[in-house]
């Protein structure tokens, strides 16, 4: 003991860390020596002067609860079956939620200083997550290890095992409700705006079902995918897994969180009574407790319900076993009241429970007749451990997917997929769709780690992995892999494309590497789509002559213009489908402008400008008066669209050779805008085309209603126009 003491002082523990460390070395559990009748006390352990957690019990059988002393703070206590300490560690602030615990032994659990913690199994702090406000609602863990909880700054948290943030939801109120997992993932909640919530496991709503009071229980979930709540409006609701409601049960107000029996009867507490329902809403018996039930009940396997109550102020408290028929069987009176801390039953049978009174906190453990039920909701929070969730069953959903990665030459790659469904899963890695077999140096290809050692430009390509058990089989989005050509010597060649016939175009880039071209065959035109490994991804038939080059929006949506027989404008998908198409008229050999609000503009040789929504409805059209010469448009910083075409002026008499338009620069003096002829920039509007005979640059503004036409010469000759362009003026000189 003393050894242990001064190993603290040298690891410069603080005083209060040490307090704990010897109250934990000095408790001795109070382990009568009765006859194993259920309900007789195996032991009674002091965990300070209040419980305010309801216990849990870990993968080894440590009970885990948290206990507060007005003068030396809260502390989380883990006690071994043998009512023994394990140890003890002061916590930030009190807990007044059920302890969850993960396969790996982590323990969560929220507090009322908001902060949301993961401790180790030995009691050290693994990560401490931040929500806006305080917490009141107990964690769920899903089989992918995300841990599921509400706050009262009204929103829904789901954070990855590492304590990063994963998503969150945000609702109309407090969330104090503790969320239920589906086998499938499926995250149901309340909040205190009156709704029940189902949410996808990566955080989009499938629906929302409407109560008359604030909802602060935790639903129970049915093994026929039901969900059982009993709210504050005085119902008990059986709702369907789709969302509407299947029975109304009203019984009064007070209610707890319910537990499902082994005859699939639901046990909830409402008042001051004990009360069981059938599976369609009827109320099978009610019993009297006298006194008024806080937390949910615990059903054992032979269909014994325990219950605690106890009366606000009151000093003592009872524990209750009710046979399945509402028969007590017998009871305990603890000598302390119960809290709002749900009994826990253990593999072996044993009942855990905490109480407390003005001599102070105690952790009972008390024999009982069998362990927990096998049923799909027994307890609060489902099981022992309090993870609040079922088994994953049903075909395979994948919750996490490593993102895509861009490396050097020679890097090593890991990406990862989780997913939960029915055991067993199977996995198979493919990279641009064919299969991956572990060989040279990629590893692990039927895991849900895959690594790729030494990436060269032959590993880059679309990743998947397909995904499957006995219910059904799921395939991933793609995941790119990039390998970076900038850590080679300049001019290096990369790879070669083989196309299926005459570059035709220009080609374009997208963010994630791929390259656009138009080839021209002897039968048809089409538009190419290259892999960032130099293989041909795929060729979409564009039927029609094809001399503009393809534009990329930010959200990776392509825009080409066709010419005979079609003449039309074209919006394609990333994946090659042809997402809508605009009639022009006539031939688009020009380049679309795509504006910061996704307004796409394109010329055709009929010279007009046309503007359309992401959609492909026309916004509106400008006729330049020129036929046949008409430039690709470009787009100012302002918004004003730079158009040139053939059309003439009758007056001015010169020919335009390659013409620049004006770059305009804005000054607050009176109600004017110069522009000068400036060198081309990066931001400046590109030279249009060489024509011959008279031509004018259009300046047009967003919306059409400002327009302007600016006439120019290819002379030395200084000329200069002015117009009224909404009670500004744009002046041009050269």
């Amino acid at each position: 003991m003393f050894e242990r003491l001064n190993m603290a002082l040298d690891e410069g523990l603080g005083m209060k860390r040490l307090l704990w460390l010897i109250a934990a070395l000095v408790l001795v559990p109070v382990i009568p020596t009765v006859a194993q009748q259920p309900g007789s006390v195996r032991w009674t352990l002091k965990i300070g002067e209040s419980v305010t957690s309801s216990p849990g019990i870990g993968p080894d059988g440590t009970i885990y609860v948290v206990g507060n002393s007005p003068s030396e703070g809260d502390r989380l206590v883990a006690a071994r079956p043998d009512g023994t300490v394990k140890w003890q560690t002061p916590i930030i602030s009190s807990v007044n939620t059920a302890i969850a615990i993960a396969a790996d032994g982590t323990l969560y659990f929220g507090t009322s200083s908001s902060h949301f913690l993961a401790f180790n199994p030995d009691g050290t702090e693994k990560w401490d997550f931040q929500p806006g406000d305080r917490v009141a609602s107990s964690p769920a863990i899903g089989a992918d290890g995300a841990v599921y909880f509400g706050s009262h700054d009204r929103k829904v948290y789901a954070l990855n095992p590492d304590g990063t943030l994963r998503w969150e939801f945000e609702t109309a109120g407090p969330v104090l409700s503790s969320p239920a997992l589906g086998t499938d993932g499926t995250v149901y909640v309340g909040s205190n705006d009156k709704k029940l919530y189902a949410l996808t496991p990566s955080g989009a709503k499938k629906w929302e079902f409407i109560t008359g009071q604030p909802l602060t229980q935790s639903p129970a979930l049915g093994s026929d995918g039901r969900i059982f709540l009993a709210a504050n409006d005085g119902n008990i609701y059986g709702v369907n897994p789709d969302g509407t409601r299947a029975w109304t049960n009203r019984t009064g107000f007070g209610h707890t969180s319910p537990a499902i029996g082994p005859d699939d009867r639901l046990y909830v507490g409402r008042g001051k009574a004990a009360a069981a329902f059938g599976v369609n809403g009827s109320t099978n018996w009610v019993f009297d407790m006298g006194e008024r039930l806080n937390a949910s009940p615990a059903v054992a396997d032979d269909g014994t319900v325990y219950f605690t109550a106890s009366d606000d102020g009151s000093e003592t408290g009872t524990l209750v076993a009710l046979r399945a028929d509402g028969s007590k069987a017998w009871d305990f009176r603890a000598g302390g009241r119960f809290g709002e801390g749900s009994p826990v039953i253990g593999t072996d049978g044993m009942i855990y429970v905490g109480s407390d009174n003005r001599s102070g906190a105690y952790l009972h453990a008390l024999w009982g007749s069998a362990g927990p039920a096998n049923t799909s909701w027994p307890m609060f929070r489902r099981s022992a451990d309090r993870t609040g969730a079922l088994p994953p069953g049903g075909a395979p959903l994948i919750t996490v997917l490593s993102a895509d990665r861009s490396v050097a030459p020679g890097s090593n790659v890991v990406f990862q997929v989780t997913a939960i469904g029915a055991a067993p899963m199977r996995y198979q890695w493919q990279r641009n769709g064919e299969n991956l077999t572990d060989a040279c140096n990629v590893f692990g290809t039927q895991t849900a780690t895959l690594i790729v050692n030494e990436a060269m430009f032959a590993d880059a390509g679309d990743y998947t992995v397909l995904i499957s058990n006995d219910a059904g089989a799921i395939t991933s989005q793609a995941v790119r892999l990039n390998v970076l050509a900038g850590f080679l010597e300049p001019g290096t060649l990369l790879w070669e494309v083989p196309l299926p016939g005459i570059a035709a175009s220009s080609p374009a880039v997208a963010a994630d590497g791929t390259a656009y071209i138009v080839a021209q065959t002897p039968e048809d035109w089409l538009l190419c789509a290259c892999r960032t490994n130099g293989t041909l991804q795929w060729s979409l038939p564009l039927g029609a002559q094809t001399l503009s080059s393809p534009t990329i929006a930010a959200d990776g949506t392509l825009y080409l213009g066709t010419g005979w027989p079609s003449n039309r404008f074209l919006a394609i998908s990333a994946e090659g489908v042809i997402r809508w198409t605009f009639e022009t008229g006539s031939s688009v050999e020009t380049i679309a402008g795509i504006a910061q609000d996704g307004t796409v503009y394109v010329t055709a040789n009929n010279g007009r400008v046309y503007a359309l929504n992401p959609d492909g409805a026309k916004a509106w059209e400008f006729d330049t008066g020129g036929q046949g010469y008409i430039s690709s448009p470009a787009i100012g910083a302002d918004g004003v669209i730079y158009v040139g075409s053939g059309h003439g002026d009758e007056v001015l008499g010169y020919t335009v050779g390659v013409f620049t338009p004006c770059v305009r620069t804005a000054r607050k003096s009176g109600a004017s805008v110069t522009a000068d002829r400036s060198p081309p920039t990066p931001q400046s509007p590109p030279a249009i085309r060489s024509t011959s005979g008279p031509s004018t640059m259009k300046v047009l503004s967003t919306p059409s209603t400002r327009t302007a036409r600016i006439s120019g010469a290819g002379s030395r000759e200084q000329r200069s126009a002015q117009v009224r362009l909404s009670g500004l003026t744009a002046l041009c000189s050269w």
